[in-house]
């Protein structure tokens, strides 16, 4: 009876976890579609800098050699770029902040 009331507590723990994983796993399939989305729809110099600042992890005077502008060019177009991702992915932010901390 012991080792049947464990091995039905352990195939409730384990499918509880399995579902977790499984919704955190779409959440987050999801939010990577809608962040690549939203950063596609930036200005396309926008998206260039935003894409060295973070795919590549340039630094600003970095990206300002490379691209031969000035670093204050680079500044206001990450800043731009920054702020229309948090106002196209603020209905996000719960499922951003349940993966970040589950």
């Amino acid at each position: 009876e012991v080792r049947d009331n464990f091995a039905a507590s352990f195939s409730a723990f384990q499918a509880q976890n399995y579902s977790d994983i499984t919704q955190e796993t779409l959440a987050s399939e999801e939010l990577k579609t809608v962040l690549v989305s939203a950063v596609s729809q930036l200005p396309p110099r926008c998206r260039e800098i935003f894409h060295l600042s973070r795919t590549h992890h340039l630094s600003i005077a970095d990206i300002s050699n490379t691209l031969n502008i000035s670093p204050k060019t680079v500044e206001n177009q990450l800043t731009k770029a920054l702020k229309y991702l948090r106002f196209g992915l603020r209905e996000f932010l719960p499922l951003w902040l349940l993966i970040l901390f589950t």
